[in-house]
């Protein structure tokens, strides 16, 4: 069983890693995320990893979204600060906030949002 979530890890990532390849469209930079990179306190996805990427607008805005996985087959782009989730329609993004793990401080995505801020001004 635990070779099974192994694989199923390893093939998620990779999933990610193509999802996240140049030819992407919304893919420029990005960093990989789990719990141990923010503390496990403190990830508060069911997620058990994201990539965090961060674009601007054109009024100076900074979207900050995730990539990730909860099933393990399908991949998804989530919204995950406020200028994002403003876009988040017309970019086709999901709410972050929805997978959020029980027992988090409800909406508390911000361990995350500094990643993604981090990110933008590279």
């Amino acid at each position: 069983m635990k070779s099974l979530s192994l694989i199923l890890l390893i093939l998620t990532i990779s999933l990610i890693a193509i999802s996240c390849s140049p030819d992407s469209p919304k893919s420029r930079k990005g960093i990989l995320v789990w719990p141990r990179t923010i503390g496990e306190d403190n990830w508060p996805l069911i997620a058990k990893f994201a990539r965090i990427d961060c674009e601007r607008t054109g009024y100076g805005g900074k979207i900050v979204y995730l990539t990730t996985s909860i099933d393990g087959e399908t991949i998804f782009e989530y919204a995950v600060n406020g200028t994002a989730r403003g876009f988040m329609d017309r970019l086709g993004m999901k709410d972050a906030i929805d997978i959020m793990k029980e027992g988090t401080v409800p909406g508390d995505l911000s361990p995350l949002i500094k990643i993604g801020l981090k990110e933008c001004d590279k």
